[in-house]
């Protein structure tokens, strides 16, 4: 269902240059996909398949003496456009084979956005539990979590009063507070990576997605001011995917499309958008 879904939104991306998201699904390689590679060791094996990329990593071309220390495939990005925005996300969706001891080594699978000036919204997912961390300062947060099946991982920060950040993992809140200062700003970067520490491991990478939080109600997931294609793919998503129903609580990705305000999405949402769809640039 994802592969033809996504052979949909192919011709969408290069949308509107207005557009508020960035957003990888793995069409093509990250390079591609505007990603710059920052760094590949062990020569991993990489591939994509029915828009889900993969990393198998191990030690097989390391050489003596790993581990510590195989397998790495890592991609960085500038994200200075979106300094000083009033709100700002990174949502992703990742499974791993990777054991938890990869943790404190940066692995098995792992997403950060920080800068040099103390900010940093960093998560490291193994197959059975994920790490949350905010501050060099601040304790971690240790969620664990199902092995075997892929995991979404939500950050949101708003920066109009007290800058404050919120974490979802699967659609729950798991943690919340003050951030260190305003994000992005001050050469921001996002970056991530599947890495084998000391152990091989296997990451299927399913998005990446990141911008200014979309306004609730609005039909506008990229925030470009029109409701068009690209827009109606990730509707499509939440009805679909994301658990949304008549009755059920909006799923944190989804408040764009509650377009009647009632607090869920469904069709009826869904109908108001058909109803008021304009197209690109519109």
């Amino acid at each position: 269902m994802r592969y033809a879904a996504i052979c949909v939104l192919a011709t969408l991306l290069a949308a509107s240059a207005r557009a508020q998201v960035v957003s990888s699904e793995f069409l093509s390689d990250p390079a591609s996909e505007g990603w710059p590679l920052f760094q590949q060791y062990c020569d991993p094996d990489l591939w994509i398949e029915d828009g889900v990329y993969h990393q198998s990593l191990d030690f097989d071309a390391c050489g003596a003496p790993p581990p510590p220390g195989g397998g790495e495939d890592t991609y960085l990005r500038d994200v200075s456009r979106f300094n000083g925005s009033a709100t700002w996300f990174y949502e992703f969706r990742v499974e791993t084979n990777g054991d938890r001891s990869e943790i404190p080594g940066g692995g098995a699978a792992g997403l950060a956005a920080g800068n040099f000036f103390g900010e940093n919204y960093k998560v490291n997912v193994a197959r059975d539990q994920v790490k949350f961390h905010r501050d060099n300062l601040i304790p971690n947060v240790f969620v664990d979590v199902e092995s075997g099946v892929p995991h979404t991982i939500r950050l949101e920060l708003n920066n109009e009063e007290a800058p404050t950040f919120k974490w979802f993992l699967d659609s729950q809140l798991v943690d919340a507070g003050v951030g260190e200062g305003v994000f992005p700003s001050d050469d921001a970067r996002v970056v991530w990576r599947g890495k084998a520490w000391m152990l091989p491991c296997e990451n299927a990478w399913y998005y990446i997605r990141y911008g200014v939080i979309p306004v609730e109600s609005s039909g506008d997931f990229d925030s470009d001011g029109d409701r068009d294609g690209r827009d109606a793919f990730y509707f499509a998503e939440c009805i679909a995917e994301r658990g949304n129903g008549p009755g059920i609580t909006t799923d944190p990705g989804c408040p764009w499309a509650d377009m009647d305000a009632d607090g869920d999405v469904d069709f009826a949402d869904f109908g108001t958008f058909q109803r008021t769809f304009t197209g690109s640039d519109e």
